[in-house]
């Protein structure tokens, strides 16, 4: 064998040694590839500054948010007047449910009902006019009771519904103990009892459970009512449409000065608020909305993350970058001023990941306390591979 066949033999070992070597190279695994995360937000918070009256007690909650509520005075016990019609009206409701667009059964009125109403309006309460062999509707009572605040009706209703007066207050404030209502006591129907006592606290309970009941938040809502025979008559909560407020009912008696609990809309939220000790009704439905609008105003919900943002980046060891986006909107409810804290957490991937994997998550937490809400993230676009070069040369 001459030396030119010995020269072509070791190029082609060592042309065979190349193309092993560099298939070896090529068909290793490539590596998993890890992210760096956008820096984490850390969360603030700024007290609400909310205006409120200079006497009695306030407090002001939106439902189902129950970091966000404020509250002025000492949330003592004070006389609640007319406000216990509300617990007068779920009471009766749920010893006789109606569903909306029902009148129910009819509440006879006769000469005892007469003298209810006869006493009542002597005693200087709210009544509206009744007359023996009257028919009025479980639903005309009820809207008797809340809009024109008639306490001879709430003191006729309540004995039909449970029997007794005794009856429905052993039944009344054995409700209220499940509502959390460890400060209440009914004392009568009508709230005209100066020992019918409850708190602000206690009140922001009771009137999320009423507008939750489809059948008093109607009722509640109404400017006026038609009755059977007093006719057409006004709601004494004039605060009905100011800054969103749909409801909920008006007290005042000597002992208890002017109250008012309310309901309202904003933004998407319901807000129960009360207001206890006004000097007089007056004063309580006119103040009551501004307590609540210097509220409104230290609430912003604010969106945390957008849907698409760029939450971190994966750098390819072959040179480039794949970005991290967050999948959906993230909305928080703050007090102004505030901004919660946000953190991505990403994981190690693989090369060949695609857009429909999550590779990570992000959290945004309210720095008042409301549940986190996590959304996931996924790859802006899929990793572009490495190019044969990079593959053999690794």
């Amino acid at each position: 064998m001459n030396r030119r066949w010995y020269t072509a033999i070791a190029l082609l070992v060592v042309a065979g040694l190349i193309v092993g070597v560099g298939a070896r190279a090529y068909s290793q695994s490539l590596p998993s590839l890890t992210a760096t995360a956008t820096e984490a937000q850390a969360g603030s918070q700024t007290p609400p500054a909310i205006s409120w009256s200079a006497y009695g007690e306030q407090a002001i909650a939106v439902v189902g948010h129950p970091a966000f509520s404020a509250s002025n005075g000492t949330n003592k016990q004070l006389p609640i007047a007319s406000i216990a019609k509300i617990m007068t009206a779920l009471s009766i409701l749920k010893q006789k449910p109606l569903q909306l667009g029902q009148q129910g059964p009819n509440i006879p009125i006769g000469a005892d009902q007469v003298a209810i109403y006869q006493q009542d309006l002597a005693q200087n309460q709210s009544v509206v006019a009744v007359s023996a062999d009257e028919q009025i509707s479980e639903y005309q009572a009820l809207e008797a009771m809340l809009v024109p605040s008639a306490t001879n009706v709430a003191d006729i209703a309540a004995p039909w519904a449970f029997g007794s007066l005794t009856s429905y207050l052993t039944y009344a404030n054995q409700y209220a103990t499940t509502l959390g209502m460890t400060d209440t006591h009914f004392a009568d129907a009508g709230g005209f009892s100066p020992e019918t006592v409850s708190t602000p606290q206690d009140l922001l309970k009771l009137g999320q459970a009423a507008m939750a009941n489809p059948v008093i938040a109607e009722i509640v809502a109404q400017p006026s009512v038609n009755l059977p025979v007093a006719g057409t008559v006004a709601n004494f909560n004039t605060a009905l449409g100011q800054h969103g407020i749909v409801g909920i009912k008006t007290g005042n008696t000597d002992q208890a000065g002017g109250a008012l609990l309310y309901a309202a809309k904003y933004q998407g939220l319901t807000m129960v608020g009360v207001t206890l000790g006004a000097p007089d009704l007056g004063t309580a439905v006119h103040d009551s909305p501004e307590n609540l609008a210097s509220f409104q105003q230290q609430l912003i919900q604010t969106t945390a993350v957008h849907s698409g943002q760029i939450v971190g980046t994966y750098k390819l060891p072959w040179g480039g970058s794949v970005q991290a986006v967050a999948t959906k909107d993230i909305s928080v409810l703050e007090w102004s001023g505030s901004k919660p804290a946000i953190t991505v957490s990403l994981k190690k991937i693989g090369a060949t990941s695609s857009t429909k994997d999550t590779v990570g998550q992000i959290q945004v937490s309210s720095v008042t306390g409301e549940p986190s809400v996590t959304s996931p993230v996924m790859l802006k676009t899929a990793p572009a591979g490495p190019s044969f070069w990079w593959r053999l040369h690794r």
